[in-house]
């Protein structure tokens, strides 16, 4: 075996909330990662006390955290979502759900995807990436997808050879500037005449982070899968699903064997007691309505920092917490790059050209002002000496 490559930089040493501690002793707010935060404390210590009991279920019993979890989504995902797969990242809840479509439309192989998502990696999840450049080294996938050049396109391009659509409830990479109000509605209603299914991958969007619960909330749409992840395990496990109706999960698997689709550690009670603290958490501690809070100053600050550099930002769009700052003069990777020397995350998105940010839902008001700060020293240091500022 080779000796490891020596490492070039610091590394990753602690976190807590949008707060990153490194080895060199210094640290990053992390407006990369979104999500929950980093180690929420009361979905610790509840995990803390699983693991001192039973972290892993045996497969012969039902473990109780389990079932109060699947309760749980139950209750809380919207319509009639009510059976529950659990396992431990976006691409397994993906490629399970892709999995029950072609159970369900086996004569169908068509699935429409919106140009630049991103639903996973593994080989059924990236069947369905809207980003050429992730496909193309990979050929032949599970699906041939069709893409839709953007959101509002997917509409057209949903017929009877669809089996499903899978879409973010509000996409975290390109697409978001485009959507007009209803699309998602829209779609709901096309796949519904269709028979097609549609898939609403909540990654990104869900346990809060949009301002809701869930971003399909904010059109009061029911989709036949709903992929959550992300979030949901607080920051403290790995923690991801789908959770779909019960007439379509026993098409499939309930009638023959509820097992035909399962994951070895996949809902384990540890992630499982993770998962219901979280919830929990969500409701004691009002973070929908805070995450509404935080969004507002996050726009609000970046709108201010646009009008101080016109020359640098075009534009500042978002939903919640998420903002897309949408660059005319500055290389977005040397933004990046410059914001991350004094001490702030974020993500570039080429097909914007620009940067991302997704503080997560525990961020502070201070750390957004600070983030917010950060990113327009950053797009200074970033602009070519002579340009006009």
């Amino acid at each position: 075996m080779p000796a490891p490559k020596p490492n070039r930089g610091p590394v990753a040493v602690s976190a807590q909330g949008a707060t990153i501690r490194l080895s060199d002793a210094s640290s990053l707010l992390d407006f990369a990662s979104g999500g929950f935060g980093h180690g929420a404390a009361p979905v610790a210590a509840a995990v803390a006390r699983q693991m001192a009991v039973n972290p892993l279920a045996t497969r012969h019993f039902l473990s109780l955290p389990l079932g109060q979890l699947t309760a749980r989504l139950a209750a809380r995902c919207p319509g009639d979502l009510e059976v529950s797969y659990l396992c431990s990242s976006q691409s397994e809840a993906v490629d399970g759900a892709l999995k029950l479509v072609r159970g369900l439309c086996p004569d169908r192989h068509k699935i429409v995807v919106v140009r630049g998502s991103n639903h996973g990696s593994t080989l059924g999840a990236l069947s369905v990436c809207g980003r050429e450049s992730m496909r193309a080294p990979l050929p032949p996938l599970l699906f041939e997808p069709i893409i839709a050049a953007d959101a509002n396109a997917t509409i057209g391009l949903v017929d009877r050879d669809t089996a499903a659509v899978i879409v973010e409830a509000w996409p975290g990479g390109h697409g978001l500037p485009g959507r007009d109000p209803g699309w998602l509605r829209a779609l709901s209603g096309r796949c519904s005449e269709s028979g097609s299914l549609l898939i609403a991958d909540e990654t990104r969007s869900g346990v809060g982070i949009s301002g809701a619960m869930f971003g399909i909330e904010h059109e009061s749409v029911v989709p036949d899968l709903l992929v959550l992840g992300g979030g949901l395990g607080g920051g403290v496990l790995p923690l991801a699903g789908y959770v779909t109706r019960r007439d379509l999960n026993d098409r499939v698997y309930g009638r023959r064997d509820p097992t035909l689709h399962a994951s070895t550690t996949g809902g384990n009670p540890a992630a499982c007691v993770a998962g219901i603290a979280t919830l929990e958490m969500v409701e004691r501690e009002g973070l929908l309505e805070r995450a509404a809070t935080r969004g507002s100053q996050l726009l609000s600050a970046l709108r201010e920092l646009a009008d101080r550099q016109p020359d640098s930002i075009k534009e500042v769009i978002g939903v919640g917490l998420f903002a897309q700052v949408r660059l005319a003069g500055p290389d977005a990777g040397g933004v990046a790059a410059a914001a991350r020397s004094l001490g702030l995350a974020c993500e570039v998105e080429a097909e914007l050209p620009g940067v991302l940010l997704r503080p997560p839902l525990l961020v502070t008001e201070e750390e957004i002002e600070r983030g917010v700060e950060i990113l327009g020293d950053a797009i200074g240091l970033a602009v070519p000496s002579g340009a006009a500022r």
